[in-house]
């Protein structure tokens, strides 16, 4: 019985885990997405600028990624990186490793095929929405999830010539590209991604 009087049962079975502060946060998020409706596919890049916010080196980031095929994972000096990825999560090495307080950034080219989560595609009307719900974005984008996370970010989704791209924040811009519409979306106070 506990102070109120109250008697609990077992703990629930699974694993327990316990949280740990986090030793790096994303200060920004550059997501580079073409969606393919036909195929029911993500094809994109991001750009992770993360920071080191523990008390000793970083020399390892490790990301929210559930299913997603990784192209390259590179550094801002345009170096190859290891990393190795599990069934949801991707485990970057740093090329050098980060002191408490400074800042790197990460390009990771990747896909995914029908995530089960994230994205979801709609053939009438022909439609195409992400909804992250805090924890969905990682089906889709390789980030760091969880209510408490919370980035700015800049959204470039390119479409077909005739469609249209809508998202959070405020519509930078728009532009013709070779292969249809790329719409420039920006987040400009950190919010949950």
């Amino acid at each position: 019985m506990d102070e109120q009087g109250m008697a609990w049962g077992a703990a629930p079975p699974g694993t327990s885990h316990s949280w740990s502060p986090p030793s790096f946060e994303i200060e920004h998020q550059i997501i580079r997405v073409r969606f393919d409706h036909d195929q029911r596919a993500v094809n994109a890049s991001t750009e992770i600028r993360v920071r080191s916010v523990g008390r000793a080196l970083l020399d390892t980031i490790e990301l929210d990624a559930v299913g997603l095929v990784i192209a390259s994972v590179r550094d801002g000096s345009d170096r190859a990186l290891i990393h190795r990825q599990s069934t949801d999560t991707l485990s970057v090495t740093l090329a050098d490793p980060l002191q408490p307080g400074a800042s790197a950034t990460i390009h990771i080219a990747y896909s995914v095929v029908r995530p089960p989560a994230g994205v979801y595609f709609v053939d009438t009307p022909r439609v195409v929405w992400t909804q992250g719900r805090l924890e969905d974005n990682r089906f889709w984008l390789p980030t760091v999830s969880g209510a408490s996370v919370r980035t700015t970010w800049d959204l470039f989704i390119t479409t077909n010539p005739d469609e249209r791209s809508f998202a959070t924040g405020r519509l930078a811009g728009s532009r013709a590209v070779a292969d249809g519409m790329e719409w420039h979306w920006v987040q400009d106070w950190a919010v949950p991604l």
